[in-house]
């Protein structure tokens, strides 16, 4: 994690993705989704739809799945279905 940290500090553009990845394998999901939508703020939507895959079934408020099957609006929420 340090090196991780290090390296989204240095503007590396893979930091972010791959600190979502560690972040949500060490339970802090809230840090792992900031993270992942960092990254896909700067183009690197994988992190985000992998969470949101991984996230699915444990969603109350279903907005992983209205995130899955929609996508994001400008404003980073859940687009509506279309």
């Amino acid at each position: 994690m340090p090196l991780l940290r290090c390296a989204y500090d240095g503007g590396l553009v893979w930091a972010p993705g791959a600190l979502a990845e560690h972040l949500e394998v060490a339970g802090e999901f809230v840090q792992a989704e900031r993270f992942a939508r960092m990254a896909a703020d700067a183009g690197d939507r994988q992190a985000l739809e992998e969470l949101a895959a991984r996230r699915r079934d444990d969603d109350p408020d279903r907005q992983w799945r209205a995130m899955l099957a929609n996508g994001l609006t400008a404003e980073g929420t859940s687009a509506a279905s279309w």
